[in-house]
């Protein structure tokens, strides 16, 4: 294995983590890595490129015309027939610029972005949407969501369970 495969498989992937979850900035990558802010800035730019191209083949439905409900659901009938999965959205903490922070402050007082997530009756995430600033609507992100090419519509005669959060409308249940 060469240095630089070594450095893909094994180091960006913690880095990576390090920058995305635990709120590290480059500055802190750079002294725990040991490594140029260059070298920090294109591998994790690498990794992330082939995490997105990644997820674009495992986040999504198995079956997009969702021919069959979940038999797992069978017991619940007629209460969930069409129900195809979930959909909520939920905020992650990030770091923004001061400038930007305003917009960015979620009604819990906390910086985050709002991400829209469906999941399928088997717990299998279909659709992850990159989301917006915290202080937005879940219904803003899904609508942001919903020009998305890759978006799973749900189609006539089915649905998805929703929370209060979004817009009573056609293909969504909501209390």
């Amino acid at each position: 294995m060469t240095h630089l495969n070594a450095w893909i498989i094994y180091i960006c992937p913690v880095m990576l983590s390090c920058i995305c979850m635990t709120a590290y900035f480059p500055m802190g990558c750079k002294d725990r890595f040991e490594q140029s802010l260059d070298t920090i800035s294109r591998k994790t730019s690498k990794v992330a490129e082939i995490m997105f191209r990644w997820a674009q083949t495992v986040l999504v439905p198995v079956d997009r015309h969702y021919a069959q409900v979940s038999s797992e659901l069978v017991e619940y009938a007629p209460w969930f027939d069409g129900c195809i999965g979930t959909i909520d959205g939920t905020h992650i903490p990030v770091e923004v610029s001061q400038e930007a922070k305003v917009d960015f402050i979620n009604r819990g007082g906390e910086v985050s972005i709002n991400v829209c997530a469906i999941v399928n009756m088997h717990g299998r995430f279909t659709y992850v949407g990159a989301g917006k600033a915290g202080a937005c609507h879940d219904m803003a992100v899904l609508q942001d969501c919903q020009s998305d090419q890759r978006f799973p519509h749900p189609p006539p005669g089915r649905y998805y369970l929703a929370d209060s959060g979004y817009m009573d409308q056609q293909g969504y249940l909501t209390p």
